[in-house]
């Protein structure tokens, strides 16, 4: 893979431009143990910007894939735009997220969903149930989730968020897209500066039927 990116500052903006370009010309039946994927001859470009704007933060993100051999043969989108403001009793953020032709998303890509593609800091999360651009590509697979997520600092230890939405997943190229309404819960107490607990919950409501939690004990020795 050969990658060009430019990252600059302008006015308090971060942005950031990325190209990229992968070649797997030895991609045969003998590689495909060590790389599943052909990826050869996909270009990309990426932009992000992100700042705040009359006291609201927001993050963008854009990513389209083509010209593939295999993979990403057509022109394949994804992007993300989140917003958010402190009202200091609590904190709101709104995202939306979409692909389409079956754009690529990170699979530690933060939705504010524990139970789609991750939680928070590009950590996949142990309790994922669906997934957002991870269809390679196939055409017709326009996924999005949009998420409305309430948080507040309780105390110094102890933290929490809550937060909902609706959701239209890609499961295979076969089945129709699953249209869901997504609940979240997560909290966090703090025991001492080495010593945390987390929990985290997720269900689906609609055309998937399911829920997962998780609780963990963060120890840094």
């Amino acid at each position: 893979m050969i990658t060009v990116n430019y990252y600059g500052n302008w006015s308090g903006y971060r942005y950031a431009l990325q190209g990229g370009y992968w070649n797997s010309k030895k991609f045969n039946n003998a590689t495909t143990l060590f790389n599943s994927a052909n990826l050869n001859n996909i270009k990309m470009f990426a932009p992000q910007i992100e700042g705040k704007l009359a006291g609201v933060d927001f993050n963008f993100y854009y990513t389209v894939l083509f010209g593939g051999s295999s993979l990403y043969t057509s022109d394949h989108h994804a992007t993300a735009l989140k917003l958010a403001y402190d009202f200091e009793v609590v904190k709101l953020e709104v995202q939306s997220t979409l692909t389409k032709n079956g754009g690529f998303i990170a699979g530690g890509f933060d939705t504010l969903s524990s139970v789609v593609n991750n939680n928070p800091d590009h950590n996949q999360s142990l309790i994922k149930l669906r997934n957002i651009g991870s269809a390679v590509g196939a055409k017709n697979a326009d996924e999005s989730i949009h998420m409305l997520r309430l948080s507040k600092v309780i105390t110094t230890d102890f933290s929490a968020s809550i937060g909902g939405g609706y959701g239209r997943f890609f499961t295979s190229a076969t089945a129709p897209l699953e249209d869901n309404k997504v609940l979240d819960a997560t909290a966090k107490y703090t025991i001492s500066p080495n010593l945390s607990i987390n929990g985290n919950y997720g269900r689906f409501f609609g055309d998937f039927k399911d829920h997962a939690g998780s609780l963990s004990l963060k120890a840094i020795f």
